[in-house]
């Protein structure tokens, strides 16, 4: 949720003063960042069931790829779209500083994660 938050303050921003390529580069990014916590999510859930650290590898391997892909889609467009891609991707890093600000009445389960049950 932070890291729409926060590209979408960053569009808002770039449309504002009439940055287009930059606000694109953004999106890509930020499209890339959504993949990325996704992709991550779901290897980290498959290691938890089946204990296999080579799903991991690559999957790791292939968002370094996408996510290369997508900076040098940006590049392509322009240098102002890469410098917002850069930012979209970012945005994952601060989406999690700007949604532990939103989070204040939320419950903590101590260091466990969801998926992992107790033995």
């Amino acid at each position: 949720m932070g890291t729409v938050m926060s590209s979408l303050v960053g569009i808002l921003v770039s449309f504002i003063l009439g940055r287009f390529e930059f606000a694109l580069g953004l999106v890509i990014g930020t499209i890339g960042s959504i993949f990325w916590i996704f992709s991550l999510n779901l290897d980290v859930k498959n290691f938890a069931r089946s204990g296999n650290i080579n799903r991991i590898r690559l999957g790791y391997i292939v968002r370094l790829m996408i996510g290369a892909g997508m900076m040098a889609l940006s590049f392509a467009i322009s240098m102002e779209a890469f410098f917002g891609s850069c930012l979209g991707l970012i945005s994952l890093k601060l989406g999690s500083y700007i949604s532990f600000l939103f989070s204040s009445g939320r419950e903590n389960n101590g260091n466990k994660a969801e998926f992992i049950k107790e033995r």
